[in-house]
């Protein structure tokens, strides 16, 4: 099969606008492709990790409501026909809660993590989700939230690439 760009199909998506529309255009297209590359690669990091230390069985591990949320994310989207495992379930969200429970932290993720500092980790995804919903919902990002969300996105990539 050949494939085909949208642009040849349907010519630029702006044409009429003026650059400042088209920068923030631009802008908010890179947050989404730097937050969905993190997102994927952090389900990975999350799901490798609690296989490695608990085996199959790992979402047994998870705090009970991460469990229940997920359980019912996970079967309402399967009467819709989108069938996801848990982890394709997860989202900003969980991963913190998943990061900061006490007991997870100390057997899974601490030692993954260059800080031994929990609140380090914590911070970055704080700092990060408020840009994500910005970005996520095709709202204007600023200059400033860009550059905050390629370092912060950077931090986090670095250590679950090592992982």
């Amino acid at each position: 099969t050949e494939t085909t760009s949208d642009i040849e199909l349907f010519g630029p998506v702006v044409i009429d606008i003026n650059d400042e529309f088209l920068q923030q255009e631009e802008r908010n297209s890179k947050c989404y492709s730097r937050i969905y590359r993190l997102e994927q690669r952090f389900r990975e990091f999350i799901e490798r990790s609690m296989s490695q230390r608990y085996g199959d069985g790992w979402f047994k591990q998870l705090p009970q409501a991460v469990k229940l949320n997920l359980s019912e994310l996970q079967e309402k989207k399967n009467k819709a026909g989108e069938n996801r495992t848990i982890i394709q379930c997860t989202d900003f969200s969980h991963y913190l809660e998943i990061i900061n429970n006490g007991k997870l932290w100390i057997e899974v993720f601490q030692p993954l993590f260059i800080t031994t500092r929990k609140a380090d980790v914590i911070e970055s995804l704080n700092r990060l989700k408020p840009v994500r919903d910005t970005a996520m919902h095709s709202n204007p990002v600023s200059h400033e939230d860009w550059v905050m969300l390629y370092y912060e996105t950077g931090r986090l990539l670095s250590v679950i690439s090592r992982a």
